[in-house]
């Protein structure tokens, strides 16, 4: 295979890291494999990236970094100011793009890293191939589950709604879409907002892949005593919730044995999670332990029967990874990236219609589970054969490789 020059537009790209970081930079050692690679990214990830390289050096990777100076950057402080400095970067770092491509001849540019289609970017301005994505930003809560939110939570559901409704008549993305040679999306929820007329250059393509660390992860076998479910992320209105321990007393009602919940975590919704705790007797069950070093969390992984995710809008998570990694049997909503990820007979996906539904359907999939150790057995072992077939960074680049291959020919 030629070897081509890509430029890759990595907002976010620094070795060590998961999440947005860790994308940029395991995307980029794999399109290294196969291809010259220069990244534009943000001068802010220099250091770590230069220490990395001066260790391990790659071949055929390149680094272009961009930033404003300090003087005009004084606002952004950590995510405050984050979505308006990254739609700044992106209209300026497009005529940096430009002006390297004038020296270099870039063969494909790809948009990676913060891919949402409700974050604007400039890269069809190139005159390369275009890759975008995968990106997400199509997933929702439905808004019959408003009644499950706080205050702030259903203005945050009722705002994406009505953005996402206008982002489908926004001109500047249907003009990337449009000038795209290849559109990759995160969940099928984004796919439909892509016009249909494009959907023969669309595909599913999740963001994420299984972490290299955990690919010959030394798993203790002895679980505990006793049914332990897990739950691992951010407490946000549309991830873990109140609905997340409605489910859990519905199951505690059915199940009648002794069982234990570590929800791993926190967030702006901890406060209502506490006052439903403290009126409900599924107190007694779960124990929040906050955020935890990744190492407790893998212990804590390690000893548990299920893993539970009541996210309703995700790409790749990093924490499903792990837990199925780690040989968990999965129960999830159907949708976003754990909808593409799960297959049958890897776990059991909730459909996601209304609360009342939600509750009877999840908890009774959680009680399914719980009654038969060889369905957990059964069904974790077929997510992580799906994931080392499928998912491992190496196969990831594999598919990417044979992407780049079909548009340049």
């Amino acid at each position: 295979m030629k070897r081509n020059k890509v430029l890759l537009s990595a907002y976010s790209c620094e070795p060590g890291f998961s999440s947005e970081r860790g994308v940029g930079w395991n995307w980029t050692k794999e399109i290294v494999k196969y291809h010259d690679v220069w990244v534009l990214t943000r001068a802010a990830n220099r250091q770590t990236i230069e220490y990395e390289l001066n260790r391990n050096p790659v071949n055929g990777l390149n680094f272009i970094y961009f930033d404003f100076p300090p003087w005009f950057r004084f606002w952004k402080k950590g995510e405050r100011g984050l979505y308006l400095y990254y739609l700044l970067w992106q209209m300026v770092s497009i005529f940096v793009a430009r002006r390297y491509h004038r020296k270099i001849k870039f063969d494909v540019t790809h948009y990676l890293t913060f891919g949402s289609v409700m974050l604007p970017h400039f890269i069809f301005l190139m005159p390369t191939k275009i890759i975008l994505g995968p990106i997400g930003g199509g997933g929702q809560a439905p808004l019959s589950f408003l009644g499950q939110f706080s205050l702030k939570g259903k203005i945050n559901e009722i705002l994406r709604h009505s953005i996402q409704f206008i982002y489908k008549f926004n001109p500047l993305l249907h003009l990337a879409f449009k000038k795209a040679d290849m559109i990759l999306l995160r969940d099928q929820e984004t796919l439909n907002m892509v016009p249909q007329k494009l959907w023969h250059k669309s595909m599913l393509f999740l963001e994420t892949a299984v972490p290299p660390e955990l690919l010959n992860y030394n798993i203790n076998e002895c679980k505990t005593q006793g049914l332990v479910i897990v739950v691992v992320g951010r407490f946000l209105h549309s991830k873990i919730n109140v609905l997340t321990l409605k489910i859990l007393q519905s199951f505690k009602n059915k199940y009648k044995k002794p069982f234990k919940v570590f929800i791993v975590g926190d967030g702006s919704e901890r406060q209502r999670l506490d006052e439903f705790l403290d009126k409900n007797d599924i107190k007694e069950n779960v124990e929040i332990t906050g955020w935890l070093e990744r190492e407790k969390v893998f212990e804590i992984l390690t000893q548990s029967s299920i893993y539970m995710s009541t996210s309703f809008k995700e790409g790749g998570s990093w924490a499903l990874f792990e837990a199925i990694m780690m040989e968990l049997p999965v129960v999830c909503f159907g949708v976003g990236g754990p909808d593409v990820l799960i297959q049958d007979g890897c776990g059991i996906k909730i459909d996601v219609k209304n609360s009342k539904q939600v509750i009877e359907d999840f908890s009774s999939g959680l009680l399914q589970v719980a009654q038969s150790k060889i369905l957990r057995i059964s069904m974790a072992q077929n997510a992580k054969t799906h994931l080392l077939q499928n998912y491992t960074w190496d196969e990831m680049g594999q598919k990417m490789g044979k992407i780049y291959e079909n548009i340049l020919s």
